[in-house]
């Protein structure tokens, strides 16, 4: 799991576009509250499942990546640079193989409360990570 987490977490701040748009608030698992009238990114691992072989592991996962925003129009541009960023992605990152990223979904909301556009993408992710 923290290699999927590496590989992700590299891309989405390897990416100086993303990282000015989320002033770098790009966050595993659940962001922290004062976040929430900003521009960020949470992104979250799912369904692992690690096949061994002679020299390390193919991992496959499911992964969302929720970006949260108080207007629809930054939530909309940065989802587009996010798919951008990772959708087809291939090659290393941090050392560690990335032999394909997927686009599947995504979802648009409005939580009136929090008056926070989101937007969550899921992806499919295979990684191969040596011993």
């Amino acid at each position: 799991m923290k290699a999927l987490g590496t590989v992700i977490n590299g891309l989405l701040q390897g990416d100086i576009s993303i990282r000015n748009m989320t002033k770098g608030k790009i966050f595993p698992n659940i962001a922290p509250q004062a976040t929430e009238k900003d521009t960020y990114i949470v992104y979250n691992i799912h369904d692992v499942a690690v096949n061994s072989c002679q020299n390390g592991s193919v991992i496959h996962a499911m992964y969302s990546v929720f970006i949260g925003s108080p207007t629809y129009k930054t939530t909309d541009a940065l989802g587009d640079l996010v798919r951008a960023r990772l959708d087809r992605y291939q090659g290393t990152v941090n050392e560690i193989d990335v032999t394909a990223i997927k686009y599947l979904d995504e979802v648009e909301d409005f939580v009136f409360e929090e008056r926070l556009n989101g937007m969550q993408q899921e992806y499919k992710i295979t990684i191969y990570q040596k011993n």
